[in-house]
C-alpha cells in the first residue's frame, strides 16, 4: 500500500506539480494550497494521484481535522508563514516525519540571527529535518540547528521532460540560425532588477548592440515598463506558451536584486539557453559556469549587464551552440528522480 504524503504549500507551480506527478508512482500525494497569485494566474492540470485541497476553506481546527482524515505518513511544510500549517506540524510532530522546506539564503541579517538564537525554543523544534534548494540555503538551515544529516537539498526542481524537449526540438533550427534575442521571464516587480535590465539594454543598443530583448510577465510595475526600440513586452504567458518563445531565444537573463533560488534558471538551462545571471540569484552557483554556459554580473550593475550582453553577442554561432549544450547538461544536475528519492528516503529512514 502506498504511503500518503502531504504538502502544506503556499502557491503551487507547474514544476512542483510535475515533481508530484512523478511521486505518485511511489505515494498518494495531498496538497493544501493557497489561492492563485493574481500576478501569475497560471492554469494547472492536476495529475492523477495528486489531491488538491484549498487552504482558504479551513480554519485551524478544521485544518487539523482534515489532515487527520488524510492520515499522512509524512508532512512537508512550505516555510513558516502560515500559522495554521505550523499548528498541524505541532500536532503530528514525533508521530510521523515532519519536514520544513525553506529557500531563504543566509545573509546574516539581525532577523536571521535572532531566529537562529531562538530556533530550539520556537516552532522549528517540531520539524525533524529541512529540505532546501541548494548550498546557500544549507548554511541557513544549519544555523537554525539542523545537523548535516537532517538537511536535504534539491527541493526546487524544473520539469525536465518539458524543457529537455524544448532543447531537443530547437537544436536543428539553432544550428541553422542562432536566435539573436535575450529573454527575460518573470514578474514585473522592482526587486527582479527589471529597470536595471532595460537601462542596460538601452546602453547596449546605443553602443552598437544588435540583439533584441523579449520580456514576458506582469506585475505592479507593468505600467512603468520601458518602451524602447528592440524591447518587446509580451505580458503574462501560460506554461504552454513558453516553448515557442524559448525556441526563438538566444539567452536567458535574470538581473534580480534578490532571488532566493530561481527555478526559472534551472528551466532555462535545461532548455539550452546560455545564462546571464546576477550574483543575487541563488541557483547561479549550481547552473552557471562562468564563460562556459554564460556570464554572471553584480546585482544593480547596469554597466555590467550591458557588458555581458556584448560578450555574448561577440561569440560566433558555434560558440553559442556549445554554451547551449553545456546549459542543457547543467540542467540535469537536479532531476525529478532525485526529488522522488529524497521523499522516499525521508519516509523510510523513520
Amino acid at each position: 500500500m502506498k504511503p500518503n504524503v502531504l504538502f502544506l504549500y503556499t502557491e503551487i507551480a507547474e514544476y512542483f506539480l510535475a515533481a508530484c506527478a512523478a511521486l505518485t508512482e511511489k505515494a498518494e500525494v495531498y496538497i493544501f494550497r493557497w489561492p492563485l497569485n493574481k500576478e501569475a494566474p497560471f492554469k494547472f492540470e492536476i495529475p492523477d494521484g495528486v489531491h488538491i485541497i484549498e487552504r482558504n476553506q479551513y480554519d485551524t481546527p478544521r485544518l487539523i481535522e482534515k489532515v487527520k482524515e488524510v492520515q499522512p505518513n509524512a508532512i512537508f511544510c512550505s516555510g513558516w508563514v502560515d500559522k495554521g500549517y505550523l499548528k498541524v506540524v505541532q500536532e503530528f510532530s514525533g508521530k510521523i516525519p515532519t519536514i520544513i522546506s525553506l529557500d531563504n539564503q543566509w545573509r546574516g541579517t539581525l532577523k536571521q540571527r535572532i531566529a537562529c538564537l531562538g530556533a530550539q525554543y520556537s516552532f522549528l523544534k517540531y520539524f525533524e529535518c529541512a529540505w532546501v534548494p541548494g548550498a546557500k540555503q544549507v548554511e541557513y538551515a544549519s544555523r537554525l540547528g539542523f545537523s548535516n544529516e537532517k538537511i536535504h537539498t534539491g527541493f526546487y526542481i524544473a520539469n525536465l521532460d518539458r524543457f529537455n524537449e524544448i532543447y531537443n526540438h530547437s537544436l536543428e533550427q539553432k544550428r541553422k540560425a542562432y536566435p539573436k534575442s535575450f529573454f527575460y521571464l518573470g514578474r514585473y516587480v522592482e526587486h527582479k532588477g527589471i529597470f536595471d535590465l532595460w537601462q542596460a539594454f538601452k546602453k547596449y543598443r546605443m553602443q552598437g548592440g544588435t540583439w533584441k530583448l523579449v520580456c514576458a510577465g506582469t506585475g505592479d510595475q507593468w505600467e512603468n515598463r520601458m518602451e524602447y526600440e528592440g524591447i518587446s513586452h509580451l505580458g503574462f504567458k501560460q506554461p504552454n506558451d513558453i516553448p515557442a518563445l524559448l525556441e526563438q531565444s538566444g539567452a536567458y537573463i535574470l538581473p534580480s536584486h534578490f532571488e532566493p533560488w530561481g527555478v526559472s534558471v534551472h528551466e532555462m538551462a535545461a532548455a539550452g539557453l546560455p545564462l546571464l545571471l546576477s550574483d543575487a540569484v541563488g541557483s547561479k552557483d549550481t547552473f552557471l559556469q562562468e564563460g562556459v554556459n554564460g556570464f554572471g554580473f553584480k546585482a544593480h550593475g547596469v554597466e555590467e549587464i550591458a557588458q555581458v550582453m556584448h560578450q555574448l553577442e561577440e561569440l560566433d554561432s558555434e560558440a553559442l551552440q556549445r554554451m547551449s549544450n553545456k546549459s542543457n547538461i547543467m540542467g540535469q544536475l537536479i532531476t525529478q528522480e532525485s526529488w522522488v528519492e529524497t521523499v522516499v528516503d525521508i519516509i523510510n529512514r523513520r
